[in-house]
């Protein structure tokens, strides 16, 4: 029985079957969570969503491309990509299994805590703090994914204050959990950076953290970074196998990854 988490898909069906082969994966004992971003930019994002939904064993966090399609399943337009999505008869299935996602996973195995999310933590907020920002957001989701997604897009704020109204709350809370990469130490973000370095001259969000020993952050989002982070607490799971790169899984139990090669 192990708990495996796994890096972002991009509609890669193909990938994922061949890397669940690889793992060995039964869902009548194993588990899995997903760091986001199931859907968009590869080719088979209906079918990674339906395989998702159908096993009572997997869990994901929402990731920016998620949002994107509940933002899509609720508007009048459909993205190529996500289109067969869109226009789907079981169009409202998908979006109730979306919006009851919740944007950070925690999970205590060992000794240790790993804590899911899609893109980062920003540095001006404590693991508690992020929890309940995280169960907020997710609230406000469920209740009224319309209006929501209405407000929830934007680069501003790109920083947390204590005088943000609720949307601006929504908003950046968002953009740290499914976009953020790069940010400063008072967690300004710069959410136009998307390679190794920031234009803004910040670091990683990663490299202001100083976690207790026994937890562990494991994220998607950043292709670029290809999973190195150099620091053992910080797990980056995109590794780009929509570009090219390779689908990771981690297992939790023992810490170990697995990986196929994009087809």
């Amino acid at each position: 029985m192990s708990t495996y988490v796994i890096g972002d898909v991009h509609g890669c069906f193909n990938e994922l079957k061949k890397l669940l082969k690889k793992i060995s994966f039964n869902p009548s004992k194993d588990s899995i969570i997903f760091t986001g971003d199931l859907v968009n930019r590869g080719n088979q994002s209906l079918e990674v969503l339906e395989f998702c939904m159908k096993e009572k064993s997997i869990d994901t966090v929402l990731g920016n491309h998620d949002v994107f399609l509940i933002k899509s399943l609720l508007g009048k337009k459909s993205p190529k990509r996500l289109k067969n999505i869109c226009v789907h008869k079981n169009k409202k299935k998908f979006l109730q299994w979306l919006v009851k996602k919740p944007f950070l996973i925690s999970k205590k195995l060992n000794g240790k805590e790993f804590i899911i999310v899609h893109a980062g933590i920003p540095p001006s907020w404590s693991i508690k703090d992020t929890k309940v920002f995280a169960k907020r957001l997710s609230k406000n989701l469920k209740n009224n994914p319309e209006q929501f997604v209405q407000h929830a897009w934007g680069n501003k704020p790109n920083t947390w204050n204590d005088k943000l109204n609720d949307e601006e709350l929504d908003r950046v809370t968002l953009n740290y959990l499914t976009r953020m990469r790069f940010c400063n130490a008072s967690g300004k973000m710069d959410l136009k950076s998307n390679g190794l370095f920031s234009k803004m001259k910040f670091k990683k969000w990663f490299q202001h953290w100083d976690l207790d020993e026994n937890k562990r952050v494991i994220f998607g989002h950043w292709a670029a970074l290809n999973g190195k982070t150099l620091n053992k607490q910080f797990i980056g799971l995109d590794t780009a196998c929509v570009w090219g790169g390779k689908l990771t899984a981690f297992r939790l139990d023992d810490e170990t990854f697995f990986q196929v090669k994009k087809i």
